[in-house]
């Protein structure tokens, strides 16, 4: 029945409307924004018609709870899962397999994510004579590299479209890089629920319930920024000595980070939950959340905290400004600035009125995000992008 009314609007708007076969490039699928809206976004469109695989250019059969649960996410979906079967990023000469997965699967559509495989794909991808292929890019800083030449002059000009999540990274591909402003996308990331779980933070942590209990849910990357959050709670401390700060995730930097919040004395104030499956849990025991990246799109975090009633603080870089009004929806600070954010959370901290007015304003605002709208948004440009290859 969800076909047939996908069908049915697509006749309307004149573009393909007989099923086609979409892959998905991505490195591995891991519990990050980029790879979540890979699932989520694959495990959709069957409703609407398409024949679905998502292909993993790295090996992606090790037992991870997070990983079987997306594996499992697909199948359930009917959407194949394949993998090129990388053991390392040196392990490049697997690659050759992935022009004839693509010619044996009759691929009408390549969708590849992240720069790794919007590289790959965009090459390999055409040497297998896919018509249409779309490169997306989920965020990264833009500052001078070899990897800004590679966007545009490799990948933007063997894509058929370029996606950007936010409308500042959209005029910095274009300006910075050179893509044509007709083949950059914007299209916002969406609010996907998890499966809820429902357990008890503070009581697992053992913090009281009057504690200010402030967090963020990230991977532990340099650019995620995490070390300045650790010296912005060393100055909240100093202000509400009750607040607890907690930080799930895993990732290179974890040891580092654990260490920077011994030395800054915050440690015994300080919880590391590693990498966590029931990010509901920690959203609704948060008082505050704080998403202080140093380049954001859309931040998939920052719209599960605006969903589930935790007040945010959040630098003001990429997608993250145009997600959120000042004031209004969130607190917003420049980046790379400790003394600000700490203040923010200090302000939010003292201010429970202010932080419930947020929290209204923000679940409110989120509903503008919904995965329907973004699922309509790339049935949209699938079938355009189709067409226009098929009529040449």
């Amino acid at each position: 029945m969800a076909v047939g009314r996908a069908n049915a609007r697509a006749r309307g708007s004149g573009v393909v409307t007989d099923p086609l076969t979409l892959w998905m490039l991505i490195n591995r699928l891991a519990d990050g924004g980029a790879e979540r809206l890979t699932v989520e976004l694959a495990s959709r469109l069957p409703d609407r018609g398409y024949r679905v695989t998502v292909c993993t250019t790295r090996d992606d059969t090790d037992d991870n709870a997070f990983r079987r649960h997306q594996r499992d996410r697909l199948a359930a979906a009917g959407v194949e899962l394949v993998s090129v079967g990388r053991r390392h990023r040196l392990d490049s000469l697997k690659m050759r397999r992935l022009p004839a997965l693509l010619r044996r699967g009759r691929v009408d559509i390549l969708h590849t994510h992240l720069y790794g495989s919007n590289l790959w794909g965009t090459v390999l991808g055409r040497l297998a004579g896919v018509p249409a292929i779309v490169a997306h890019e989920h965020g990264w800083s833009y500052r001078p590299s070899t990897r800004r030449w590679f966007d545009g002059q490799v990948i933007a000009r063997l894509s058929s479209a370029f996606v950007v999540g936010s409308a500042s990274n959209r005029t910095h591909m274009i300006v910075l890089e050179g893509v044509a402003p007709a083949k950059a996308v914007l299209i916002p990331n969406a609010f996907f629920p998890r499966e809820e779980h429902g357990g008890d933070l503070r009581r697992e942590l053992g913090v009281d319930e009057d504690a200010l209990l402030i967090g963020t849910v990230a991977k532990l990357r340099r650019e995620k920024a995490l070390d300045l959050l650790l010296a912005a709670f060393a100055r909240v401390l100093i202000e509400i000595p009750h607040a607890r700060l907690v930080i799930a995730g895993d990732g290179a930097l974890r040891r580092e980070l654990e260490e920077q919040a011994r030395v800054l004395g915050i440690a015994a104030a300080t919880f590391f939950l590693g990498a966590r499956e029931d990010v509901d849990t920690i959203l609704r025991a948060l008082d505050i959340t704080v998403v202080c990246s140093d380049f954001e799109a859309t931040s998939l975090f920052a719209l599960e905290a605006m969903t589930y009633g935790s007040a945010l603080v959040c630098t003001e870089v990429g997608g993250l400004r145009e997600l959120l009004i000042d004031g209004r929806d969130g607190v917003l600070v420049p980046p790379r600035d400790a003394a600000a954010l700490g203040q923010a959370i200090v302000t939010l901290g003292r201010d429970a009125d202010q932080r419930a007015r947020l929290v209204r304003a923000a679940s409110k605002r989120a509903e503008a995000f919904s995965a329907e709208t973004l699922v309509d948004r790339y049935d949209g440009l699938y079938r355009s992008l189709a067409a226009r290859s098929r009529g040449g």
